[in-house]
Parts: C-alpha cells; structure tokens; sequence
C-alpha cells in the first residue's frame, strides 16, 4: 500500500447495514458480520453497523459503543412475530443509516438480505457514497434471486461473492460488472485446539477415554444434512466401539427444519446422541476440542451448492479430522483424505464408513487435520482477509 493511501484509510468509515446480530452462535450471518467488522478495524476503519436481530424475545432498539472504531445499533424484534410485520423494520434502519451515512465514507451491505440490502441502496443513493454489496447465498423458494432480478444491486459499485458459483452467478445472471471473490474466513488464533478445554468438556459431556466421539455445530436446517449423519449413527452402532454424537445447536426455522429430538427417538439412538444448547461463537472452540471428529453432512441442494459454510473453516482450523459433504464452495478448498475427508451429500453409508476410517486410521487421519490447519492459516485466516480487503478498497477509493 502507498503511504497516501494508508493515512486516507484510516480516516474512513462505513455505514454496515447488517442482516444479523454481531452478537450470538455465528450462525443466520452472524459470523460473516462479526468477521467482516474486524477485518475493517483491524484496518483502522471505523464502523456505524446496523443490523437486525429478530430470534429476540422483545422488542428493542439497543445502541451500544463497543469501542472507539465500532458502533452497533441492533433494531431486535421477537421471532414469534410474522415475517411481513419484521420487514418494518426497514424503517428504522433507514432512518439510522441515513444518520450515520452522513459521517461515512462507504456504505456496506449483505446483498442476499434483500431486507438489508435495499435499505442499504436507498442510504447510499440519497447520500451519494459508494455502495459495497456482500454476496453470501442465494434464497429458498427464489425469493432473493426475484428480489434481485429487480436490478437494485447494479448500483453497487463493487459485490463481494463468498464462492465462485456466486461470482459467476452475478456476472451472468444479474449482470453485475465489478465482482471480487472474497470467501469465508475467521480469527485462527481463536479457533485452534484447546488440550485443557478438551479434558474438561469430555468429563461434562460424559465422553469416556475410548468413546469415538463426533462434533457437529449449526442449526436443524433441513439442509444441514443431519438426518444423513443421525442415520449414519444407526450404522456405527454395530461396530465394535463406542460412537457418540454431539449436536450443538437450536431450533431457527421450525417449518424449514427436521426435528432432531423426534428423528433421535425413531432411530432409538438416545444413548448415542446428546443434544448440546447452542453455545456463543467464541465458545465453540473450546466445544469443539472436545471431539474426535468433525462433521458438516450437507444435502446437496442450490443454497448448498452456492455456500462456503464458516463452520468447514472452523472444523478445518481446530487440527481435528473433518468430515464434510462434497457440495458447494469447499470442494475446491477440501482434498479427501488430504487436509479433510469428503463424502456423499445424503449418503448415510458413505458417510458411516469415512467415519469408521478415520477411526481405524486415527494418526493418518490426525495429518491430513493438521494439514486443514495450515489450509485456513494460509487461505482463510485474518491476515488473508484483510490483504484481500485492502487491496479492493485502495482500488475502490482511489478510482
């Protein structure tokens, strides 16, 4: 970076409309938002983030000023309330946003939350700042992808695409012109393994020393794939050791989701499962130090196959063995039997047998972990992210 660019840099600042709350699990965008505010702090950038945050019990508006680069106004809305009264909301966050695009230099905005995202387009045309789009996934039932047919987002004058199906998607189908490839990335010097949280975990969770135990953090989201890893517990129950699976996580979407605690009673594995309450993001480390295995056992359906999961990079970057359907973005980051296992979206037997393997073969199984590790430290760490992100916006800026 020039020395001019760096001094006009950390005088910027950015109006982030957000479609979730900075705080929580890191799932519904929580971690794409709490990565991204650090990625620009770290830049010197200050942030005004508005977001939403609508699986609260209440209504609420909280301003909050986490420190002196971050200001978070949360607009929270109770999650029993029908969609079509939640996209009100767009009220208040215009009204904030305006306010705070007055002092920006950049508004930001994730583009699939077409309720964040339009909002964002409305700020950054009355104030006539540049406007930045971040292009994470693509909808159920099409709705975003009607939404954004809409043409809104070609006032964007650049979009982030979390996955090269998403680049491409932008380019040929909404006929976006300036698209930059920006994956997931997170904080590896957070997630990494943790030999004391380990001991401890395995006692609280009742993990004994030979007990084959298998990791999963989300949501129920049908699309998660966790019927396909359930089913596959109901096959590893006639090997010869002990598997126990743990699934931390809860309920977001209940008319999109399976329902765990019924399928686990149908399968008869109440002595193989344990249902774990979702835990904050920068607890999960420590949870997840707990396993001997990692799974992301993803269907293969269109939001899938336009994803990056942040939880792949998380399981990658904990130097455990990870196991991860072969659909969407990770495919072209994840080498079976290299630095993580692949196998089958929706194949239970599959799956079961990439998991007796990396039993049998526990230290074979331990090198490609570490070698998941050095994965994210070189491709989706921080200090990726932010020569990425800095190298775009001096590009943007200047131009």
């Amino acid at each position: 970076m020039t020395e001019s660019w760096s001094s006009r840099r950390a005088g910027l600042k950015v109006t982030y409309i957000g479609q979730a709350e900075i705080k929580g699990s890191g799932i519904a965008g929580t971690a794409r938002i709490s990565d991204l505010v650090r990625i620009f702090n770290r830049l010197g950038i200050k942030v005004d983030l508005i977001c939403y945050g609508f699986y609260s019990d209440r209504f609420e508006i909280e301003r909050e000023r986490i420190n002196n680069l971050l200001c978070v106004v949360t607009i929270r809305v109770p999650q029993r309330v029908p969609n079509f009264l939640k996209a009100l909301c767009v009220l208040p966050m215009i009204i904030f946003g305006m306010a705070s695009s007055k002092r920006s230099d950049i508004v930001f905005s994730d583009l699939s939350a077409v309720i964040a995202s339009m909002p964002a387009t409305v700020i950054s045309e009355v104030s006539r700042k540049p406007l930045i789009l971040d292009y994470i996934d693509v909808g159920s039932a099409n709705f975003i992808d009607t939404m954004l047919k809409l043409n809104y987002a070609k006032r964007a004058d650049l979009v982030f695409a979390i996955s090269h199906y998403l680049q491409e998607k932008a380019v040929r189908e909404l006929g976006l012109r300036r698209v930059a490839y920006l994956p997931i990335f997170l904080d590896a010097n957070r997630f990494r393994f943790n030999p004391e949280a380990r001991e401890h975990l395995r006692k609280d969770l009742g993990i004994l020393e030979d007990d084959f135990a298998v990791g999963y953090g989300g949501s129920f989201w049908k699309i998660e794939g966790l019927r396909t890893l359930l089913e596959a517990a109901v096959i590893m129950k006639s090997k010869p050791y002990r598997t126990k699976v743990f699934i931390i996580g809860k309920s977001l979407w209940r008319n999109q989701e399976d329902d765990i605690p019924d399928l686990i009673r149908q399968l008869n594995l109440e002595e193989v499962v344990a249902l774990v309450p979702s835990q904050p993001r920068e607890k999960m480390p420590d949870f997840l130090s707990a396993f001997d295995v990692l799974c992301s056992p993803k269907i293969d359906c269109p939001i899938n196959r336009a994803a990056n999961p942040i939880k792949v990079v998380e399981y990658l970057s904990m130097s455990i063995p990870t196991v991860v359907s072969s659909v969407g973005e990770v495919t072209s980051f994840v080498q079976d039997g290299v630095n993580g296992f692949l196998c089958r979206p929706g194949d239970s037997m599959h799956l079961a047998e990439k998991l007796n393997w990396i039993h049998e073969n526990y230290a074979e199984a331990m090198t490609a972990a570490e070698k998941g590790r050095r994965t994210v430290e070189n491709d989706y760490s921080y200090d990726a992210a932010t020569r990425q992100i800095d190298n775009v916006l001096s590009e943007l800026m200047i131009k």
